[in-house]
Protein backbone atom coordinates (compact mmCIF):
# COMPACT_ATOMS: atom_id res chain seq x y z
CA UNK A 1 0.00 0.00 0.00
CA UNK A 2 2.79 2.38 0.85
CA UNK A 3 4.40 1.72 -2.52
CA UNK A 4 1.11 2.25 -4.33
CA UNK A 5 0.40 5.42 -2.37
CA UNK A 6 3.90 6.72 -3.05
CA UNK A 7 3.52 5.98 -6.78
CA UNK A 8 0.19 7.83 -6.86
CA UNK A 9 1.63 10.84 -5.05
CA UNK A 10 4.58 10.94 -7.40
CA UNK A 11 2.39 10.90 -10.46
CA UNK A 12 -0.08 13.32 -8.91
CA UNK A 13 2.77 15.74 -8.34
CA UNK A 14 3.90 15.37 -11.95
CA UNK A 15 0.38 16.05 -13.21
CA UNK A 16 0.09 19.13 -11.02
CA UNK A 17 3.41 20.45 -12.28
CA UNK A 18 2.36 19.81 -15.87
CA UNK A 19 -0.94 21.63 -15.39
CA UNK A 20 0.85 24.54 -13.75
CA UNK A 21 3.38 24.69 -16.61
CA UNK A 22 0.60 24.72 -19.24
CA UNK A 23 -1.24 27.48 -17.40
CA UNK A 24 1.89 29.62 -17.24
CA UNK A 25 2.54 28.96 -20.91
CA UNK A 26 -0.92 30.16 -21.75
CA UNK A 27 -0.35 33.33 -19.78
CA UNK A 28 3.00 34.11 -21.36
CA UNK A 29 2.37 32.95 -24.95
CA UNK A 30 1.26 35.65 -27.42
CA UNK A 31 -2.38 35.58 -28.48
CA UNK A 32 -3.14 34.32 -31.96
CA UNK A 33 -2.87 37.21 -34.43
CA UNK A 34 -6.18 38.54 -35.67
CA UNK A 35 -6.77 38.09 -39.39
CA UNK A 36 -7.47 40.94 -41.79
CA UNK A 37 -11.03 39.61 -42.07
CA UNK A 38 -11.42 40.05 -38.29
CA UNK A 39 -10.40 43.70 -38.56
CA UNK A 40 -12.86 44.21 -41.42
CA UNK A 41 -15.73 42.84 -39.34
CA UNK A 42 -14.72 44.98 -36.37
CA UNK A 43 -14.53 48.00 -38.69
CA UNK A 44 -18.02 47.34 -40.00
CA UNK A 45 -19.33 47.11 -36.46
CA UNK A 46 -17.61 50.35 -35.49
CA UNK A 47 -19.07 52.10 -38.54
CA UNK A 48 -22.56 50.85 -37.74
CA UNK A 49 -22.12 52.25 -34.24
CA UNK A 50 -21.00 55.60 -35.76
CA UNK A 51 -17.47 55.25 -34.36
CA UNK A 52 -16.01 56.47 -37.63
CA UNK A 53 -12.46 57.10 -36.39
CA UNK A 54 -12.28 53.57 -34.99
CA UNK A 55 -13.76 52.16 -38.19
CA UNK A 56 -11.13 53.81 -40.33
CA UNK A 57 -8.31 52.65 -38.06
CA UNK A 58 -9.60 49.08 -38.16
CA UNK A 59 -9.88 49.08 -41.96
CA UNK A 60 -6.30 50.37 -42.14
CA UNK A 61 -5.20 47.56 -39.80
CA UNK A 62 -6.89 45.08 -42.11
CA UNK A 63 -4.92 46.48 -45.04
CA UNK A 64 -1.63 46.26 -43.12
CA UNK A 65 -2.36 42.67 -42.13
CA UNK A 66 -3.32 41.61 -45.65
CA UNK A 67 -0.35 43.40 -47.22
CA UNK A 68 2.05 41.86 -44.73
CA UNK A 69 1.09 38.45 -46.09
CA UNK A 70 1.22 39.56 -49.75
CA UNK A 71 0.96 43.20 -50.86
CA UNK A 72 -0.25 42.21 -54.34
CA UNK A 73 -2.90 39.67 -53.35
CA UNK A 74 -6.64 39.76 -53.90
CA UNK A 75 -6.97 39.75 -50.10
CA UNK A 76 -5.07 43.04 -50.01
CA UNK A 77 -7.34 44.38 -52.75
CA UNK A 78 -10.43 43.35 -50.79
CA UNK A 79 -9.15 45.04 -47.63
CA UNK A 80 -8.36 48.20 -49.61
CA UNK A 81 -11.86 48.17 -51.07
CA UNK A 82 -13.40 48.48 -47.60
CA UNK A 83 -11.33 51.58 -46.83
CA UNK A 84 -12.30 53.07 -50.20
CA UNK A 85 -15.97 52.42 -49.50
CA UNK A 86 -15.53 54.02 -46.08
CA UNK A 87 -14.32 57.23 -47.74
CA UNK A 88 -17.24 57.21 -50.17
CA UNK A 89 -19.76 56.64 -47.38
CA UNK A 90 -18.25 59.59 -45.50
CA UNK A 91 -18.62 61.83 -48.56
CA UNK A 92 -14.93 61.82 -49.47
CA UNK A 93 -15.22 60.36 -52.97
CA UNK A 94 -11.94 61.98 -54.04
CA UNK A 95 -10.16 60.19 -51.19
CA UNK A 96 -11.25 56.82 -52.55
CA UNK A 97 -9.65 57.33 -55.97
CA UNK A 98 -5.98 56.58 -55.11
CA UNK A 99 -7.11 53.56 -53.12
CA UNK A 100 -9.01 52.21 -56.10
CA UNK A 101 -5.97 52.94 -58.28
CA UNK A 102 -4.05 50.54 -56.08
CA UNK A 103 -6.85 47.94 -56.38
CA UNK A 104 -6.77 48.23 -60.17
CA UNK A 105 -3.00 47.72 -60.17
CA UNK A 106 -3.32 44.60 -58.00
CA UNK A 107 -5.95 43.14 -60.31
CA UNK A 108 -3.66 43.80 -63.25
CA UNK A 109 -0.87 41.83 -61.58
CA UNK A 110 -3.10 38.96 -60.46
CA UNK A 111 -5.26 38.55 -63.58
CA UNK A 112 -2.90 39.95 -66.21
CA UNK A 113 -2.79 43.31 -67.94
CA UNK A 114 -4.52 41.89 -71.02
CA UNK A 115 -7.33 40.09 -69.20
CA UNK A 116 -11.03 40.78 -69.36
CA UNK A 117 -11.11 41.16 -65.58
CA UNK A 118 -8.54 43.94 -65.77
CA UNK A 119 -10.55 45.65 -68.54
CA UNK A 120 -13.65 45.63 -66.31
CA UNK A 121 -11.63 47.13 -63.45
CA UNK A 122 -10.41 49.90 -65.77
CA UNK A 123 -13.98 50.67 -66.83
CA UNK A 124 -15.13 50.84 -63.20
CA UNK A 125 -12.26 53.13 -62.29
CA UNK A 126 -13.07 55.37 -65.25
CA UNK A 127 -16.57 55.80 -63.83
CA UNK A 128 -15.09 56.88 -60.51
CA UNK A 129 -12.84 59.41 -62.20
CA UNK A 130 -15.84 60.80 -64.05
CA UNK A 131 -17.81 61.20 -60.81
CA UNK A 132 -15.10 63.49 -59.41
CA UNK A 133 -14.82 65.39 -62.69
CA UNK A 134 -11.46 64.00 -63.84
CA UNK A 135 -12.62 63.44 -67.41
CA UNK A 136 -9.17 63.16 -68.99
CA UNK A 137 -8.22 60.30 -66.67
CA UNK A 138 -11.61 58.72 -67.24
CA UNK A 139 -11.23 58.84 -71.02
CA UNK A 140 -7.76 57.28 -70.85
CA UNK A 141 -9.02 54.34 -68.77
CA UNK A 142 -12.10 53.84 -70.97
CA UNK A 143 -10.06 53.77 -74.17
CA UNK A 144 -7.72 51.24 -72.62
CA UNK A 145 -10.66 49.11 -71.44
CA UNK A 146 -12.26 49.23 -74.89
CA UNK A 147 -9.03 48.10 -76.53
CA UNK A 148 -8.73 45.15 -74.12
CA UNK A 149 -12.40 44.22 -74.58
CA UNK A 150 -11.93 44.19 -78.33
CA UNK A 151 -8.90 41.91 -77.98
CA UNK A 152 -11.09 39.40 -76.11
CA UNK A 153 -13.26 38.82 -79.17
CA UNK A 154 -16.64 37.22 -78.43
CA UNK A 155 -15.83 36.94 -74.73
CA UNK A 156 -15.46 40.70 -74.41
CA UNK A 157 -18.60 41.83 -76.22
CA UNK A 158 -20.74 42.49 -73.13
CA UNK A 159 -17.99 44.46 -71.40
CA UNK A 160 -17.28 46.29 -74.66
CA UNK A 161 -20.91 47.41 -74.98
CA UNK A 162 -20.78 48.85 -71.45
CA UNK A 163 -17.44 50.62 -71.94
CA UNK A 164 -18.60 52.13 -75.24
CA UNK A 165 -21.81 53.36 -73.58
CA UNK A 166 -19.80 55.01 -70.80
CA UNK A 167 -17.42 56.67 -73.25
CA UNK A 168 -20.29 57.92 -75.40
CA UNK A 169 -22.06 59.35 -72.36
CA UNK A 170 -18.88 61.09 -71.29
CA UNK A 171 -18.33 62.61 -74.73
CA UNK A 172 -21.90 63.95 -74.59
CA UNK A 173 -21.25 65.46 -71.15
CA UNK A 174 -18.17 67.14 -72.63
CA UNK A 175 -20.09 68.58 -75.58
CA UNK A 176 -18.21 66.36 -78.06
CA UNK A 177 -21.40 65.36 -79.84
CA UNK A 178 -19.96 64.07 -83.11
CA UNK A 179 -17.64 61.68 -81.28
CA UNK A 180 -20.43 60.74 -78.87
CA UNK A 181 -22.73 59.85 -81.76
CA UNK A 182 -20.24 57.47 -83.37
CA UNK A 183 -19.46 55.72 -80.09
CA UNK A 184 -23.10 55.45 -78.99
CA UNK A 185 -24.25 54.08 -82.34
CA UNK A 186 -21.67 51.35 -81.99
CA UNK A 187 -22.68 50.61 -78.39
CA UNK A 188 -26.39 50.40 -79.17
CA UNK A 189 -25.81 48.18 -82.21
CA UNK A 190 -23.72 45.83 -80.08
CA UNK A 191 -26.34 45.74 -77.32
CA UNK A 192 -29.06 45.00 -79.88
CA UNK A 193 -27.08 41.92 -80.94
CA UNK A 194 -26.57 40.72 -77.36
CA UNK A 195 -29.88 41.34 -75.57
CA UNK A 196 -33.58 40.90 -76.07
CA UNK A 197 -35.16 44.08 -77.51
CA UNK A 198 -37.13 44.92 -74.35
CA UNK A 199 -34.20 44.90 -71.90
CA UNK A 200 -33.55 48.07 -69.84
CA UNK A 201 -29.90 48.14 -70.96
CA UNK A 202 -31.20 48.75 -74.48
CA UNK A 203 -33.27 51.67 -73.19
CA UNK A 204 -30.24 53.13 -71.43
CA UNK A 205 -28.26 53.00 -74.66
CA UNK A 206 -31.09 54.60 -76.64
CA UNK A 207 -31.40 57.50 -74.19
CA UNK A 208 -27.65 58.11 -74.27
CA UNK A 209 -27.79 57.92 -78.07
CA UNK A 210 -30.64 60.45 -78.24
CA UNK A 211 -28.53 63.33 -76.92
CA UNK A 212 -25.84 63.33 -79.62
CA UNK A 213 -28.57 62.70 -82.18
CA UNK A 214 -30.55 65.78 -81.14
CA UNK A 215 -27.43 67.95 -80.83
CA UNK A 216 -26.20 66.99 -84.32
CA UNK A 217 -29.46 67.82 -86.06
CA UNK A 218 -31.11 64.38 -86.07
CA UNK A 219 -34.25 65.24 -84.11
CA UNK A 220 -36.47 62.61 -85.72
CA UNK A 221 -34.03 59.81 -84.95
CA UNK A 222 -33.71 61.11 -81.37
CA UNK A 223 -37.50 61.12 -81.02
CA UNK A 224 -37.70 57.52 -82.23
CA UNK A 225 -34.96 56.40 -79.85
CA UNK A 226 -36.59 58.11 -76.87
CA UNK A 227 -40.06 56.75 -77.63
CA UNK A 228 -38.69 53.22 -77.58
CA UNK A 229 -36.62 53.82 -74.43
CA UNK A 230 -39.64 55.24 -72.57
CA UNK A 231 -41.78 52.29 -73.63
CA UNK A 232 -39.18 49.79 -72.35
CA UNK A 233 -38.55 51.57 -69.05
CA UNK A 234 -42.21 52.20 -68.27
CA UNK A 235 -42.98 48.52 -68.87
CA UNK A 236 -40.03 47.39 -66.76
CA UNK A 237 -39.93 49.98 -63.95
CA UNK A 238 -43.15 52.01 -64.07
CA UNK A 239 -43.72 55.69 -64.81
CA UNK A 240 -42.30 57.13 -61.59
CA UNK A 241 -38.97 55.28 -61.54
CA UNK A 242 -35.70 57.20 -61.88
CA UNK A 243 -34.82 55.49 -65.17
CA UNK A 244 -38.13 56.52 -66.73
CA UNK A 245 -37.79 60.05 -65.37
CA UNK A 246 -34.29 60.25 -66.85
CA UNK A 247 -35.88 59.40 -70.21
CA UNK A 248 -38.38 62.22 -69.68
CA UNK A 249 -35.58 64.72 -69.08
CA UNK A 250 -34.03 63.74 -72.40
CA UNK A 251 -37.41 64.16 -74.09
CA UNK A 252 -37.82 67.60 -72.48
CA UNK A 253 -34.39 68.59 -73.76
CA UNK A 254 -35.44 67.54 -77.26
CA UNK A 255 -38.63 69.58 -76.96
CA UNK A 256 -36.56 72.62 -75.98
CA UNK A 257 -34.37 72.25 -79.06
CA UNK A 258 -37.53 71.94 -81.16
CA UNK A 259 -38.88 75.17 -79.66
CA UNK A 260 -41.75 73.36 -77.93
CA UNK A 261 -41.03 75.06 -74.63
CA UNK A 262 -44.40 74.64 -72.93
CA UNK A 263 -44.24 70.88 -73.40
CA UNK A 264 -40.69 70.89 -72.07
CA UNK A 265 -41.75 72.88 -69.02
CA UNK A 266 -44.61 70.51 -68.23
CA UNK A 267 -42.32 67.49 -68.43
CA UNK A 268 -39.58 69.04 -66.30
CA UNK A 269 -41.90 70.27 -63.56
CA UNK A 270 -43.37 66.77 -63.27
CA UNK A 271 -39.90 65.23 -63.16
CA UNK A 272 -38.70 67.69 -60.50
CA UNK A 273 -41.69 66.91 -58.29
CA UNK A 274 -41.16 63.15 -58.54
CA UNK A 275 -37.38 63.27 -58.17
CA UNK A 276 -37.70 65.49 -55.11
CA UNK A 277 -40.11 62.98 -53.59
CA UNK A 278 -38.03 59.96 -54.57
CA UNK A 279 -34.58 61.24 -53.63
CA UNK A 280 -35.05 64.48 -51.70
CA UNK A 281 -35.14 68.12 -52.76
CA UNK A 282 -31.36 68.43 -52.26
CA UNK A 283 -30.40 65.42 -54.38
CA UNK A 284 -28.42 65.43 -57.62
CA UNK A 285 -31.52 64.01 -59.32
CA UNK A 286 -33.45 67.11 -58.28
CA UNK A 287 -30.53 69.34 -59.30
CA UNK A 288 -30.52 67.84 -62.81
CA UNK A 289 -34.19 68.69 -63.23
CA UNK A 290 -33.65 72.19 -61.81
CA UNK A 291 -30.72 72.78 -64.16
CA UNK A 292 -32.82 71.85 -67.17
CA UNK A 293 -35.69 74.02 -65.96
CA UNK A 294 -33.20 76.90 -65.73
CA UNK A 295 -32.16 76.31 -69.35
CA UNK A 296 -35.78 76.17 -70.46
CA UNK A 297 -36.61 79.42 -68.62
CA UNK A 298 -33.64 81.16 -70.28
CA UNK A 299 -35.01 80.02 -73.66
CA UNK A 300 -38.35 81.56 -72.63
CA UNK A 301 -36.54 84.77 -71.60
CA UNK A 302 -37.86 84.44 -68.06
CA UNK A 303 -34.49 85.36 -66.66
CA UNK A 304 -35.42 86.06 -63.02
CA UNK A 305 -37.11 82.66 -62.73
CA UNK A 306 -34.17 81.03 -64.51
CA UNK A 307 -31.73 82.57 -62.05
CA UNK A 308 -33.77 81.35 -59.09
CA UNK A 309 -33.85 77.74 -60.35
CA UNK A 310 -30.21 77.76 -61.45
CA UNK A 311 -29.07 79.18 -58.11
CA UNK A 312 -30.94 76.46 -56.24
CA UNK A 313 -29.39 73.81 -58.50
CA UNK A 314 -25.95 75.33 -57.98
CA UNK A 315 -26.26 75.19 -54.18
CA UNK A 316 -27.17 71.50 -54.39
CA UNK A 317 -24.39 70.61 -56.81
CA UNK A 318 -21.72 72.48 -54.87
CA UNK A 319 -22.80 70.58 -51.75
CA UNK A 320 -22.45 67.26 -53.59
CA UNK A 321 -19.44 67.81 -55.87
CA UNK A 322 -17.58 70.77 -54.40
CA UNK A 323 -16.79 73.96 -56.28
CA UNK A 324 -14.68 72.59 -59.13
CA UNK A 325 -16.65 70.00 -61.06
CA UNK A 326 -18.02 70.07 -64.63
CA UNK A 327 -21.59 69.67 -63.36
CA UNK A 328 -21.10 72.70 -61.13
CA UNK A 329 -19.57 74.65 -64.02
CA UNK A 330 -22.61 73.86 -66.18
CA UNK A 331 -24.97 75.41 -63.64
CA UNK A 332 -22.64 78.35 -62.98
CA UNK A 333 -22.68 79.08 -66.72
CA UNK A 334 -26.48 78.99 -66.87
CA UNK A 335 -26.85 81.19 -63.80
CA UNK A 336 -24.34 83.67 -65.24
CA UNK A 337 -26.35 83.89 -68.47
CA UNK A 338 -29.58 84.54 -66.55
CA UNK A 339 -27.92 87.23 -64.42
CA UNK A 340 -26.19 88.93 -67.34
CA UNK A 341 -29.53 89.27 -69.12
CA UNK A 342 -30.75 91.14 -66.03
CA UNK A 343 -27.69 93.44 -66.08
CA UNK A 344 -26.28 91.87 -62.91
CA UNK A 345 -22.90 91.95 -64.58
CA UNK A 346 -20.52 91.71 -61.62
CA UNK A 347 -21.92 88.44 -60.33
CA UNK A 348 -22.33 87.12 -63.87
CA UNK A 349 -18.67 87.84 -64.61
CA UNK A 350 -17.53 86.04 -61.47
CA UNK A 351 -19.61 82.99 -62.38
CA UNK A 352 -18.40 82.96 -66.00
CA UNK A 353 -14.81 83.12 -64.76
CA UNK A 354 -15.26 80.20 -62.37
CA UNK A 355 -17.15 78.11 -64.93
CA UNK A 356 -14.45 78.71 -67.53
CA UNK A 357 -11.64 77.82 -65.11
CA UNK A 358 -13.34 74.54 -64.21
CA UNK A 359 -14.16 73.62 -67.79
CA UNK A 360 -10.62 74.39 -68.92
CA UNK A 361 -9.11 72.24 -66.18
CA UNK A 362 -11.45 69.27 -66.53
CA UNK A 363 -12.20 69.36 -70.27
CA UNK A 364 -9.17 71.08 -71.74
CA UNK A 365 -8.63 74.00 -74.13
CA UNK A 366 -10.65 73.91 -77.31
CA UNK A 367 -13.43 71.92 -75.71
CA UNK A 368 -16.87 73.00 -77.04
CA UNK A 369 -18.26 73.70 -73.57
CA UNK A 370 -15.18 75.71 -72.57
CA UNK A 371 -15.53 77.67 -75.81
CA UNK A 372 -19.24 78.23 -75.08
CA UNK A 373 -18.48 79.76 -71.69
CA UNK A 374 -15.59 81.79 -73.12
CA UNK A 375 -17.85 83.23 -75.82
CA UNK A 376 -20.50 84.28 -73.30
CA UNK A 377 -17.85 85.69 -70.95
CA UNK A 378 -16.17 87.60 -73.79
CA UNK A 379 -19.51 89.04 -74.89
CA UNK A 380 -20.02 90.40 -71.37
CA UNK A 381 -16.52 91.91 -71.36
CA UNK A 382 -17.15 93.62 -74.69
CA UNK A 383 -20.50 94.91 -73.45
CA UNK A 384 -18.65 96.52 -70.55
CA UNK A 385 -16.02 98.09 -72.87
CA UNK A 386 -13.19 95.63 -72.20
CA UNK A 387 -12.38 94.23 -75.65
CA UNK A 388 -8.75 93.38 -74.87
CA UNK A 389 -9.78 91.18 -71.94
CA UNK A 390 -12.42 89.57 -74.16
CA UNK A 391 -9.78 88.60 -76.72
CA UNK A 392 -7.57 87.18 -73.97
CA UNK A 393 -10.42 85.00 -72.69
CA UNK A 394 -11.17 83.67 -76.18
CA UNK A 395 -7.51 82.94 -76.88
CA UNK A 396 -7.08 81.14 -73.58
CA UNK A 397 -10.13 78.94 -74.18
CA UNK A 398 -8.83 78.04 -77.62
CA UNK A 399 -5.45 77.10 -76.17
CA UNK A 400 -3.56 79.87 -77.93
Amino acid sequence: MRVARAYFCLHSGWKARAILFMALACLTAPALAESWEDFIEQGRTAYTEERYGDARALFEKAISQAQAENPDSLDAAEALKHLAMFHIARGNYEGSIPIYDRIVAINGKVHGLESLKFAVELNDQANRYRVVGRYRDSEKYLLQAISLDEDQGANGRYALAVALNNLGKQYTDEGRYGEALRVMERSVALKESLYEPDKPTIALGLVNLSYPLMYTGHAEEAETALARAIEIDEAHYGKDHNETLTDQIALARLRMLQGRLEEAETLLVQVLDLQSRNFGSDSEEAAIALTHIGKMLIAQERFADAAEHSRYALDIRQGIFGNFHPHVAETEHDLAVALERQEQNDEAESLFMRALDTRMKSLGPGNPLAMETAAAYAALLRKTDRPDEAREVEARAAGK
